[in-house]
């Protein structure tokens, strides 16, 4: 009987201690709102990671609306993950109104290769959001629970992180806002804290 409790105390360390080398790769740095069809968003991401790869990435994207209820978004990035690039699709079946908060999912995968190891994860990232207003001060609110498979050295992991921020458009000019984050690592991931600028704009824009 000891022995059958040792091997299984040494058998949920060696799990234990393979999870604590997974990564994943991503922050959230989305709200509820959908852009509509024909509208865009650009935005930097400086991201600072607090544990695991301590260090900052700088990451881009790219946001697409297809229509009221959906965007896909398109990722790339660099710094101490070498390299790291993914596709998302958002979509939002509950809206923000008086009476509910924004709810849906992103869904996606996101590659990433980092001390010379490559890793891919399949995301699913339940999503929430609500418009407040503090003293004047207009932010979008959101949380989110990223949760992933990530396939790496031959391995399988679960990553998971919870994320939350908001986002602050400038009041005289709706085409900026900016936004910041902070993820907490659940299982197999990292914290980190995020800051974003975002641009806004359409097709009528791109022409000018």
């Amino acid at each position: 009987m000891k022995k059958l409790f040792t091997a299984a105390l040494l058998n949920s360390a060696l799990i234990l201690g393979i999870a604590s080398n997974a990564q994943a790769y991503y922050s959230t740095l989305d709200t509820g709102d959908t852009l509509g069809a024909n509208k865009y968003a650009v935005s930097i991401e400086p991201q600072f990671i607090l544990d695991r790869y301590d260090g900052v990435n700088l990451n881009a994207r790219f946001d697409a609306g297809i229509n009221e209820d959906a965007n896909v978004r398109a990722i790339v990035g660099f710094g101490i993950v070498d390299f790291q690039a993914g596709a998302m699709f958002k979509y939002i079946p509950f809206p923000d109104t008086t009476n509910q908060p924004a709810i849906g999912i992103e869904v996606g995968a996101v590659y990433a290769h980092v001390q010379k190891t490559s890793e891919l994860a399949f995301r699913a990232s339940p999503l929430i959001s609500k418009k407040v207003t503090v003293q004047d001060l207009k932010l979008n609110i959101y949380g989110s629970l990223p949760l992933a498979v990530s396939f790496r050295d031959g391995n399988t992991y679960y990553p998971i992180q919870l994320a939350s921020g908001a986002e602050w458009k400038l009041p005289k000019n709706e085409k900026f806002s900016f936004m910041g984050e902070v993820g907490i690592n659940v299982n197999a991931a990292f914290g980190y804290i995020s800051l974003a600028g975002i641009y806004y704009f359409d097709e009528a824009s791109m022409r000018k």
